[in-house]
This record gives structure tokens, C-alpha cells and sequence, in this order.
């Protein structure tokens, strides 16, 4: 460490924040860890079975599927019930998808906001019909 970097109060290499054992490091609780314990068959398969659909999704342009989410959503406000039905069940498989997906990588945060995502969609069904 340097005068410069000590006189301003910055942490050298040697005094960064860690996080402590059991917690999440500083800036963010998402680690990216995986728990070691071995898929079940069901989330193998559906693992395998996915993984092309998600590299075509990550394949087109950024603002794709959030668009496709969002003219989905209006879809289901604004169209007749029957339209409404199918662009719902659409956009709750494919939350339901995701979800199933990343729920052993995601922060306890990640995995409240995920299903209340999912229950908005729920919600929005119940009240339109």
C-alpha cells in the first residue's frame, strides 16, 4: 500500500472486505454456487432437454424476450378471454420453466422475487376471469 492509496482512505490489497464465513460476499448475495448434491433424473432430463432452447434464447437480440414477455402481458390484459387463457399459460410455463431451472443457484432474494413473479401471473389469470 502507498502513501497515495492510505492517505485517502482506499483499501489496499490487504484490507478488502470478505465475507465472512456462511455469509454472502459484500456487494451481492448471489455466489453462483451450486449445492454438490446430484441432480434428481427429472432435473437432469429437463436440464438436457433445455439447453438448446437456452442457447437459441441467448442467441437473439438482448431486448427479445423481455419485449415478447411484455406484448404477452398485454395480450393477456387487453384480448378477448380465450386469447388471454393461451398468452397467460405461455407466460407462466415459461416463468415456470426458468424458475425450475435456476432455483439451486439463486439467492434465497432471487428465489422470493422468482415466485412472486409466478404468482403475479397466477393472479392476473384469477382476476381477469
Amino acid at each position: 500500500m502507498n502513501r497515495r492509496t492510505r492517505a485517502r482512505g482506499r483499501p489496499g490489497p490487504s484490507t478488502r472486505r470478505t465475507a465472512a464465513p456462511g455469509r454472502p460476499p459484500p456487494g451481492g448475495g448471489n455466489t453462483g454456487h451450486v449445492p454438490d448434491t446430484a441432480p434428481s433424473p427429472l432435473r437432469a432430463r429437463l436440464e438436457d432437454v433445455s439447453r438448446p432452447l437456452l442457447v437459441r434464447l441467448t442467441r437473439l437480440p438482448k431486448p427479445t424476450v423481455p419485449l415478447a414477455t411484455v406484448v404477452l402481458f398485454a395480450v393477456a390484459v387487453l384480448a378477448p378471454a380465450p386469447v388471454a387463457v393461451v398468452a397467460l399459460v405461455v407466460i407462466g410455463v415459461f416463468l415456470l420453466w426458468l424458475t425450475f431451472l435456476a432455483w439451486p443457484a439463486v439467492s434465497p432474494g432471487g428465489k422470493l422475487m422468482r415466485v412472486g413473479m409466478v404468482a403475479l401471473v397466477v393472479v392476473l389469470g384469477i382476476t381477469r376471469f
